[in-house]
């Protein structure tokens, strides 16, 4: 088995939004060398240079003016992509009101929700690495802009050349990375655009994923639940509280 990587991006961080999630995706780099042959090939054929999707949902930039067939078609292509290409989705999403009420309860605790649902995702990929013993350590990547600040994402990052780190979580490296150009965090954008969708439709924001784009989520996201309640997030908190103490 070769070596894995996981690419993770979020949506959700700009303040107007009652939700938030951190997902991506884990991979063998060869499959990921293979997804991104195919998504470039996918790409060209609709003479994109790039998938972003915040520029896709709002229909402006190299989206500007595309019929909906071409916008559902371009999608389930790249979709497709993901569900042949070998690799396993993994995201966090929460409401930012069931955080800010449970955070209430540390408030010596500087942990923004970005951070937090990194800490969820590291959790996820310890779950992934223990499921098959001939799985070695993963190399995480998250995208170079976001806000780290002195998380504990980060003092774990920072703690990574000890060898009971690596057994705990599973975790070879955590780095980042710019986004610009690398399609693993295309790959990671698209899936949890199609989470965002989905759960802003529950709450009644937005229009929803479509049937087959319903479906291709589920098998890449293999049934998992990845929404995490009050009660969870503030368990969650307890436990990074404990942790800092």
């Amino acid at each position: 088995m070769g070596c894995f990587k996981a690419y993770f991006d979020e949506s959700g961080s700009d303040k107007q939004s009652p939700i938030i999630v951190v997902g991506g995706a884990i991979g063998e780099i060869q499959n990921w060398l293979n997804i991104s042959k195919w998504w470039k090939f996918v790409l060209d054929e609709f003479n994109v240079k790039a998938f972003h999707a915040s520029e896709y949902n709002t229909k402006e930039g190299e989206f500007s003016g595309w019929s909906d067939e071409k916008r559902r078609s371009f999608l389930n292509q790249l979709l497709q992509v993901i569900d042949e290409g070998n690799i396993n989705a993994i995201a966090v999403i929460m409401e930012k009101n069931d955080y800010e009420r449970a955070l209430k309860k540390y408030p010596s605790l500087k942990i923004n929700e970005y951070q937090f649902l990194c800490y969820a995702c590291c959790t996820k990929i310890s779950s992934f690495y223990r499921s098959d013993e001939d799985i070695p350590p993963i190399e995480v990547v998250f995208e170079h802009g976001q806000p780290f600040g002195s998380s504990k994402i980060t003092d774990l990052a920072n703690e990574l050349n000890t060898k009971w780190i690596q057994e705990m979580y599973g975790i070879a490296a955590i780095t980042r990375m710019r986004k610009s150009g690398v399609i693993p965090f295309q790959v990671a954008d698209l899936i949890i655009y199609e989470l965002f969708k989905a759960y802003m439709k529950r709450l009644g924001g937005a229009k929803g994923s479509g049937r087959y784009q319903a479906y291709i989520l589920n098998q890449i996201m293999d049934g998992d639940a990845p929404k995490l309640d009050y009660e969870q997030i503030s368990l969650a908190l307890k436990i990074i509280s404990e942790m800092d103490a």
